[in-house]
C-alpha cells in the first residue's frame, strides 16, 4: 500500500481502484464506482463480492473498492499508529459520506487451492471472520 500511495501522489491521480487478484469484475466495474462516487459525493466506495468457496453471504475487503487518493493518505498517515492498513482505510471511510454496494455488479471471488488467501497464519490477529468458517477451517490445508 505504501507504493501504491507513493505512486499515486506521484503523478497525482484523483483515484487509486483496488482489485484483489482473485476478484474478477465486470467490465463496467470502474464507471460504475465512479458513477455512484460523483453522484452521492463519496470519497470511498466499494463493491461487496461472494466468499470463497460459495458460503453465503458477501464479503466486503478492498477487493473492488475505490478510493479517494486524499482518503487513502489519510488512512496512511493512520496506518503508521496502527499498522493495519484495511483497517485504517475503512475508520477513515466510514468518518465520511460512502458506499457499499451489494449484487449491482456480477463480481466473482476466485477459490484458491483449498486455502482462503486471507486468513494465513501470518494474518493479523485483529482481523475476525465470520464463525460459519470454524467448520471449514479443519479442511485448509496449511
Amino acid at each position: 500500500w505504501r507504493e501504491i500511495q507513493r505512486y499515486a501522489n506521484e503523478i497525482q491521480v484523483r483515484w487509486v481502484m483496488s482489485i484483489e487478484q482473485d476478484v474478477i469484475c465486470p467490465p463496467m466495474t470502474i464507471d460504475t464506482l465512479l458513477n455512484v462516487a460523483c453522484y452521492i459525493n463519496a470519497p470511498f466506495v466499494t463493491h461487496r463480492y461472494p466468499y470463497h468457496f460459495g458460503v453465503k453471504n458477501t464479503y466486503q475487503g478492498l477487493g473492488c473498492t475505490l478510493i479517494l487518493r486524499e482518503l487513502l493518505n489519510q488512512a496512511m498517515d493512520m496506518n503508521e499508529k496502527e499498522n493495519l492498513v484495511e483497517g485504517c482505510i475503512y475508520q477513515c471511510a466510514v468518518q465520511s459520506s460512502h458506499a457499499s454496494l451489494t449484487n449491482l455488479l456480477d463480481i466473482k471471488h476466485l477459490d484458491g487451492t483449498l486455502r482462503y488467501w486471507q486468513y494465513e497464519k501470518e494474518t493479523d490477529p485483529r482481523v475476525i471472520y465470520p464463525p460459519e468458517y470454524a467448520a471449514l477451517d479443519a479442511q485448509v490445508i496449511h
